[in-house]
């Protein structure tokens, strides 16, 4: 059996060339074997940070909202790449927190 693939589509917008690539991504890896899924951003209720450092202690956001479930997907996922659009360099602003979750989480699963 493949890895379990987590897909994060993080553009904002539906139908996007992120979304596109994501959606190639993940017929490649289901052509290789691999289990995945595939979640949006896109109509998410993700909010911004709050620089309270709660997470650090806690390894979990006070924060309650749509990231809470895909935060989940992603500790359990073996592979969960990422696909960010990109306005003049930076990310967007959606997918801030779920990758500085992955770092944080990915770390206490491998011990």
């Amino acid at each position: 059996m493949g890895k379990k693939v987590l897909i994060i589509s993080t553009s904002p917008r539906k139908g996007s060339n992120s979304e596109a690539l994501a959606d190639e991504f993940a017929r490649g890896a289901q052509e290789n074997g691999q289990e995945v899924e595939k979640v949006s951003l896109a109509g998410k209720d993700i909010r911004f940070c709050r620089g309270c450092f709660a997470c650090q202690k806690t390894k979990r956001c006070v924060i309650r909202d749509d990231a809470d479930l895909i935060e989940q997907k992603m500790v359990n996922a073996d592979a969960p790449p990422i696909r960010k659009p990109c306005w003049i360099a930076v990310g967007s602003a959606e997918a801030s927190r779920p990758v500085r979750w992955r770092s944080g989480k990915r770390a206490s699963k491998q011990g």
